[in-house]
């Protein structure tokens, strides 16, 4: 899959896990795998232990990425953000300003350094997104 990073077309690895739509919904009858996905919320949160008892010293991209909504809290995931490859935020709705503050608090309040990924709803917003702290978009 071809995404928009850092002004340069290129090709990722990371993709939304296919039993799941931009909204975080189960979706039936599709393959869910293990490599280079990127999970809702809820799912990693509850997948987190069992995947760092396999891996006690876990490093950045031993799990996998990140699926939040605008409205998801991140303090649950403080102390995991170092060793998270990839957070993609679903652009629902492309007026919707929580997404750009949710990559603010990720990048400054938070110092995550990772792949911060806008998928959904960007229309022509990029260059503000990118002011905000996001460096990949995922363009419909």
């Amino acid at each position: 899959m071809n995404i928009l990073k850092n002004r340069q077309i290129t090709h990722t690895q990371w993709q939304l896990d296919p039993c799941t739509n931009h909204a975080g919904e189960s979706l039936p009858g599709n393959k869910c795998e293990d490599k280079n996905r990127i999970t809702p919320l809820p799912q990693w949160l509850s997948a987190i232990d069992d995947l760092i008892a396999e891996n006690p010293d876990y490093e950045i991209e031993s799990l996998p990425g990140i699926l939040l909504q605008p409205d998801d809290p991140i303090s649950q995931l403080s102390k995991h953000l170092h060793a998270i490859p990839v957070i993609a935020i679903n652009a629902g709705n492309f007026a919707d300003g929580r997404i750009y503050s949710l990559a603010v608090e990720l990048r400054q309040q938070h110092a995550y350094r990772g792949e911060l990924r806008a998928i959904g709803a960007t229309l022509d917003n990029l260059q503000l997104m990118e002011r905000c702290g996001f460096d990949a978009f995922e363009l419909k």
